[in-house]
């Protein structure tokens, strides 16, 4: 492995001289190592820590130490979540003087860290001295040789821990992320990776104009005689047994669809992310929803197949298929023409 110097670089400040792990003391950044399942704060790294001191410009600005915890496959090991909390022991107090700190973490350490800052991260009386995170190897939707080695007579619970179904990482999902949905009329910034872009389920509300005085989106003309088919979405909505439910509006063009799709978007948007899936999207079978989610996809007959595909990808989401449960309720709304005309049923 080859490690990235300019991620540590900055100007070169006036070196001093360099201290042992268990006397560090005054400097203002550290690269604290974490090792994985198995392994230790020595062996692991092997020269990693010597290639960062001997670079003159890294040492000058860096302190080096290995943070090591008890772990192992079998047999009676602290829980990853308690493996955070030492974690957070030995820097509050072995490394209280640094004020900036860059984590490398291998496999599990990578998690252990991630739960570490998720937890200072929702802790607002606790700030955050981490500025950097580098994993090698970690297994951040879980690993599938966890979910056989667990039924080992004697697996430890840290092997419990990397299940891709364990509550460990269904929470890990969730805690690093406890942002508030953005404010109405807000924009919202997109997110590449862990889950959906925010941008693709913000309800675009066009400028109202004669123009566009019929086009959904601008609200010009009011909102009325719909109980009935409100009253339907909310026992849809509201159907906690489900962790994956999918509806389909079908009628005529202009009857309404879209509209009504947009009008529950708004308002459930305090509680739920909701919105008009567009652009980029992520990898279904990994998605994890922060909240309740919405999705509506407009004239979903128009490509049956990337349709059905998600869908498919959605409800089969569960430990029966390998793949990670659900950690929040998912809707999808589909909109469409008549169901026999434009193939709605084929879905």
């Amino acid at each position: 492995m080859r490690l990235n110097w300019n991620w540590f670089k900055r100007r070169p400040t006036q070196a001093t001289h360099e201290q042992e792990p268990d006397t560090l003391r005054g400097r203002k950044k550290l690269v604290l190592f974490i090792h994985g399942i198995g392994g230790d704060a020595v062996s692991t790294w092997d020269k990693f820590p010597e290639l960062i001191r001997a670079d003159a410009e890294i040492a000058a600005r860096y302190d080096v130490a290995s943070a090591g915890y008890d772990t192992g496959l079998v047999g009676l090991h602290p829980s990853l979540a308690a493996c955070a909390r030492f974690l957070k022991t030995e820097i509050d107090n072995r490394y209280k003087d640094h004020s900036d700190i860059a984590l490398i973490a291998h496999s599990q350490g990578g998690l252990i860290a991630r739960r570490y800052i998720a937890e200072r991260l929702n802790n607002s009386h606790q700030p955050l001295r981490v500025s950097r995170l580098l994993t090698f190897a970690t297994p951040h939707h879980g690993s599938g040789h966890a979910t056989l080695l667990k039924r080992v007579l004697g697996a430890s619970q840290q092997v419990e821990d990397l299940d891709p179904n364990s509550d460990f990482l269904r929470e890990l999902s969730i805690c690093p992320h406890r942002e508030k949905l953005p404010a109405r009329g807000a924009p919202a910034a997109g997110r590449r990776g862990g889950g959906l872009s925010r941008a693709a389920f913000a309800p675009q509300l066009s400028q109202a104009n004669e123009s566009n005085r019929f086009i959904y989106g601008a609200r010009v003309l009011p909102f009325i005689g719909r109980d009935t088919e409100i009253g339907k979405l909310a026992d849809f909505l509201d159907s906690p047994e489900q962790p994956f439910c999918w509806m389909v509006l079908y009628g005529s063009g202009g009857i309404g669809k879209s509209r009504l799709a947009l009008e529950l978007c708004l308002a459930i948007r305090d509680d739920w992310h909701a919105g008009f899936l567009e652009g980029e999207e992520p990898d279904w079978g990994r998605w994890q929803p922060l909240v309740p989610t919405l999705i509506v996809i407009d004239y979903a007959a128009r490509d049956t197949k990337h349709t059905g595909k998600l869908l498919r990808a959605l409800s089969g989401r569960g430990p029966a298929d390998g793949t990670m449960r659900l950690s929040a309720p998912v809707r999808m709304l589909l909109t469409s023409g008549s169901a026999r005309a434009t193939g709605s049923t084929r879905l």
